[in-house]
């Protein structure tokens, strides 16, 4: 038995109809078993005609998706808003599963592992003779001369110190020598290089904590990533609404644009994750992804605004250097801001 009005929207079913004519809801009970729950999400999920297959397809053709949403064929599409943000969550949820939490885009290192081992040992050392100096020299007089103990003890930590200092961080016009760099809490560089000033002791303590603990800060940069890449949508519409103003075009054409060429380029970089993860040596990021994604722009922009090979091929270097410098420009100010706030 079916509903005579819409659960929905409440509109009149006369007939019993499949669908609602008013907001085109199913008519279907209000209660039904797990096996239709079941069927009606297989049903969605491997029909090619469903958002879900025809989406995705329609993106790899470049700038198509843009033009049916604009001829107003848009119920047949996912909407590019949620387009973009399925695309990010999906990216990073494969990226943080296949690279255990190492995003292919960020990897960071922890360093040599033997000249960390040689530093403390060095520090211990010196740590040992200050604080057993006296004691070793009681113990060594009675069989060698005091004074050859002094000269050796005396000669020995001075070939310490100058280790330390020798390969030590010249940062903000402080030399901090590479053990205490390691292995001091902040609070004690900061008393015993005297160093003073807000800034100047954050930016010390977030690059020590960066040195001693990258993975903490790539793990950070991943989790707020996305809201980087939703950021620059604005700005990128900006730059294509100056090169095309001619056109007559809304801003929104240009921004919906940008949401679908973004959506294609981490649906591939996806894609890239799994075979990279099955062929070490392809590397995808480095070489193919690079060019797919500048061939795949160049023809969308030819396909979306409707303009010649050389106007397109003009308007696609600017755009694409401006889009670059913006992004670095993006990215160096994200990054200080990651290591301030991680």
């Amino acid at each position: 038995m079916k509903n005579k009005y819409c659960p929905n929207c409440h509109y009149p079913l006369e007939g019993e109809p499949k669908f609602c004519g008013n907001c085109g809801q199913k008519n279907k009970k209000e209660r039904f078993r797990f096996r239709e729950l079941m069927a009606e999400f297989f049903g969605n999920l491997f029909n090619f005609d469903s958002k879900i297959w025809r989406t995705p397809l329609a993106l790899f053709k470049p700038g198509f998706l843009s033009t049916e949403f604009f001829k107003g064929k848009r119920a047949r599409y996912t909407p590019p808003g949620r387009l973009l943000l399925v695309s990010l969550v999906i990216y990073f949820g494969v990226s943080s599963i296949i690279t255990k939490n190492d995003s292919s885009f960020f990897q960071f290192s922890n360093g040599d592992n033997t000249e960390r081992d040689s530093l403390m040992a060095n520090w211990n050392m010196l740590k040992y003779l200050e604080n057993k100096e006296d004691t070793l020299k009681l113990k060594l007089s009675n069989e060698i001369d005091s004074k050859v103990v002094t000269q050796v003890l005396d000669t020995l930590k001075t070939n310490l110190y100058s280790k330390q200092f020798s390969d030590s961080i010249a940062l903000v016009n402080i030399k901090i020598s590479n053990e205490d760099w390691e292995f001091l809490p902040p609070e004690e560089i900061f008393e015993k290089y005297e160093i003073e000033g807000f800034w100047k002791k954050l930016f010390i303590s977030r690059l020590m904590k960066t040195q001693r603990t990258p993975e903490m800060l790539s793990k950070y940069i991943q989790s707020h990533l996305s809201w980087g890449v939703l950021a620059s949508v604005p700005v990128l519409g900006l730059l294509l609404l100056m090169f095309y103003f001619r056109k007559k075009m809304f801003y929104t054409e240009h921004v919906v644009f940008v949401i679908h060429v973004l959506s294609f380029f981490f649906i591939v970089a996806t894609l890239g994750l799994f075979l990279e993860n099955m062929f070490p040596l392809l590397d995808f990021f480095s070489l193919y992804f690079p060019i797919g994604s500048l061939v795949y722009l160049f023809f969308g922009m030819k396909q979306y605004y409707k303009q010649g090979y050389v106007k397109t091929g003009v308007k696609f270097l600017l755009f694409s250097t401006l889009s670059a410098i913006t992004f670095l420009l993006g990215a160096v100010v994200f990054f200080l801001v990651s290591m301030a706030l991680f």
